[in-house]
């Protein structure tokens, strides 16, 4: 249920379980011996950005042209090393979120995903909120590899904020918004 649900009385109570006893015997089977984990991926913007030229060759092609070109020519460099940045920026982002969610939900019966509004690019920046279903005994093996993951991704300014284990709240879905 709901934290928070109310009921008028125990026989609504009992009524509301009953008519919902299939529904709720087969989530508790499919959730039975499983946790949640929580993941909250974020992103270093100095550290992403001082570090986003190892992982695009594009911005390395420029930077060395740069070098070897007078201060008139370079400005215009400079201005489509700008773009070239963002541009990148977006694709490796794209690409470690992708990362870390897919290795992590290998090793989930059930992943989620939340959607995030967009942040502004200054500081400390949320990339990926995302909740996995683990077994109990598989748990060991996702906190080692949100390990590696975060060893992997820390040059770019990532760092990887497991928590758990938690109840699976956010794998009831419908029955949640039924009983509730």
């Amino acid at each position: 249920l709901s934290f928070g649900a109310i009921f008028r009385s125990v026989e609504s109570l009992r009524q509301r379980l009953e008519s919902q006893a299939a529904e709720l015997q087969a989530a508790l089977a499919r959730l039975a011996g499983k946790e949640e984990w929580d993941l909250k991926l974020s992103r270093e913007q100095v550290a992403f950005q001082a570090g986003l030229g190892v992982h695009s060759e594009q911005l390395r092609t420029i930077e060395r042209e740069m070098a070897s070109l007078p201060p008139g020519r370079a400005y215009m460099l400079r201005k489509k090393r700008e773009n070239v940045q963002a541009a990148e920026a977006k694709r490796v982002g794209a690409a470690v979120r992708e990362d870390v969610h897919r290795r992590l939900s290998q090793l989930a019966s059930e992943a989620t995903r939340e959607q995030l509004v967009a942040a502004p690019p200054a500081g400390m920046r949320l990339e990926l909120r995302s909740a996995y279903l683990v077994e109990e005994a598989g748990a060991i093996g996702l906190k080692l590899a949100a390990e590696q993951l975060s060893d992997q991704y820390a040059p770019l300014g990532y760092s990887l904020d497991l928590s758990g284990p938690w109840p699976p709240f956010s794998f009831t879905g419908s029955l949640r918004d039924t009983l509730g």
